[in-house]
């Protein structure tokens, strides 16, 4: 517990008991069940990821400011909802309020000839292309960033690293 108390970047008031001492902080039952439940710590994040989150260059903040579309740029599934701001405010990460049903839009696989591929049907393309088709959905984005973005997923996720690619004529192809 105590590398996850270390790397812990803000301190949320309202879960911190404020009765504790400095040296032996005591969380609250919201937060981890007043210490019951073991976090473990995150692994380090590859180089050009932190500096991208925690640099102050011009490129480095375009990337933070942008963050949400980023998100999107490697989506699986659009998102629908009705979002509201009503109540929320405070210090730490961005939150946001939902009312009513929340759903993931998923469409075919093989993309319609007037349309662009968008979120799943980008992975069946080769990553190179799937980055020329992000910047399509998102001009303004870091090329580079998305490059090694997309190499990072394909290296860690297995759902990424799928057995099948979409041949230009739009056919889908077992490779394995």
């Amino acid at each position: 517990m105590e590398a996850v108390r270390a790397r812990v970047s803000f301190t949320c008031p309202g879960l911190l008991k404020q009765s504790s001492p400095a040296r032996n902080p005591r969380f609250g039952w919201l937060c981890c069940g007043d210490g019951s439940i073991g976090i473990n710590p995150f692994r380090p994040l590859p180089d050009f990821l932190e500096a991208a989150l925690t640099g102050t260059d011009p490129r480095c903040r375009a990337i933070q400011k942008n963050l949400r579309r980023y998100n999107n740029a490697f989506a699986f599934t659009s998102v629908k909802s009705n979002i509201t701001n009503h109540c929320i405010t405070g210090a730490g990460p961005m939150g946001f309020q939902i009312q009513g049903g929340l759903y993931h839009l998923a469409g075919p696989i093989v993309v319609a000839t007037e349309d662009r591929p968008a979120f799943a049907q980008v992975y069946f393309h080769d990553p190179a292309e799937a980055t020329n088709i992000r910047l399509g959905h998102f001009p303004e984005a870091d090329q580079r960033f998305l490059q090694e973005l997309g190499q990072l997923i394909h290296s860690k996720n297995n759902l990424v690293r799928s057995p099948f690619c979409v041949t230009k004529r739009g056919t889908v192809t077992r490779l394995l």
